[in-house]
């Protein structure tokens, strides 16, 4: 074999990195300015403050829930001359209405085996509508002031809410009342107009005398709860 000049041995070329990849470097974006970053703090304040101002709210609406939940449910119940005043499971129920009292069916339905009805006289009937809707009148403009000066003797502070709610419920059995005084207190019909007249105000003042004792019977027991509850 020849000698021959041994041939160069080529060398790879290096990769062109720099060449084919090279770039130039791309300017860095402006940052927010110093209005825009005030403008986005302050925004950013107030959201936090709304969020606040809701926390606060919820967390006074649920204790509102928790006071309301933990006062004990009452029904004061009037049974002719006393009041009993009892701890139920519901609502509030302030009763003006005698146990045992009979239904207004029976002061209204005699019999009719016993005897033949006729059409009652309307000049001898009581004016029991009449006397209702007067009771219904001085109730809505008189009892919210009693009630009010009863919690002030009675050293009880009623909320408006619960305030309102005594007064409807015994608003709610007043005309009960009325007719239930009216059927048994015997109607002078063929007396005179002023006999007529003091019969009226007879049954306007026992109303009266329930509506007060209804609400003296129920601030005695908010107070003797309020009591046991501070020990």
């Amino acid at each position: 074999m020849r000698e021959g000049i041994p041939m160069q041995r080529q060398m790879p070329q290096p990769f062109p990195w720099n060449n084919a990849y090279s770039q130039q470097a791309k300017p860095e974006a402006p940052g927010p300015s110093s209005a825009e970053w005030q403008a986005w703090t302050q925004r950013l304040s107030q959201s936090e403050l709304k969020l606040q101002q809701m926390t606060d709210q919820l967390t006074r609406m649920q204790k509102q829930l928790d006071e309301l939940s933990s006062k004990p449910p009452l029904h004061v119940e009037y049974h002719f001359d006393q009041l009993k005043v009892n701890r139920l499971e519901g609502t509030l129920n302030v009763g003006m209405s005698p146990q045992g009292m009979p239904g207004i069916e029976s002061f209204e339905a005699p019999d009719p085996s016993c005897f033949k009805i006729n059409a009652p006289d309307q000049a001898k009937e009581p004016p029991i509508r009449e006397l209702q809707a007067e009771m219904t009148a001085e109730m809505d403009t008189k009892s919210p002031a009693m009630l009010f000066e009863m919690e002030r003797q009675f050293d009880v502070s009623l909320d408006a809410d619960e305030r309102q709610k005594v007064l409807a419920d015994v608003k709610r059995q007043l005309n009960e009342r009325v007719h239930y005084y009216a059927r048994t207190i015997d109607y002078p019909a063929d007396g005179s107009d002023e006999e007529r007249r003091n019969w009226q105000e007879s049954i306007k003042e026992k109303t009266r005398r329930d509506i007060k004792g209804a609400f003296s019977a129920y601030l005695s027991k908010r107070k003797q709860t309020r009591n046991t509850e501070r020990g």
